[in-house]
């Protein structure tokens, strides 16, 4: 595989992984983020090793796929947000029940120490 595969192979899983992204279906997600993460780690080892010509010639492919990947970040930053937003509110679902309250009302109860 030469550099030029190799970045629009890593484009394409950045693209699949934005789209399971916006699916919501973080199963594909992890499939598709192991698969990314092998595809940039050739890509980053033919890049390193490449003459400056060939960087030069795939230049404008690079930085759509670093353009692909800050969106791709933004997305998941977003959705993470989101995420911890929601847990958040449901961790603490509604106001406690007057049952499960203790010194909140007007009289507050007194505990025998003997019970």
């Amino acid at each position: 595989m030469n550099l030029e595969q190799s970045i629009l192979n890593a484009l394409d899983f950045t693209r699949r992984l934005q789209a399971a992204l916006k699916l919501g279906d973080m199963e594909l997600c992890a499939e598709i983020l192991a698969l990314r993460g092998e595809a940039m780690a050739l890509f980053e080892h033919l890049h390193r090793h490449a003459s400056e010509q060939d960087r030069q010639v795939v230049q404008p492919l690079v930085q759509e796929l670093a353009q692909a990947d800050r969106q791709l970040q933004e997305e998941s930053s977003a959705q993470l947000t989101a995420t911890a937003s929601e847990f958040r509110s449901n961790l603490n679902s509604g106001p406690a029940r007057s049952n499960q309250t203790y010194s909140t009302g007007p009289t507050q109860a007194c505990v025998d120490i003997k019970a």
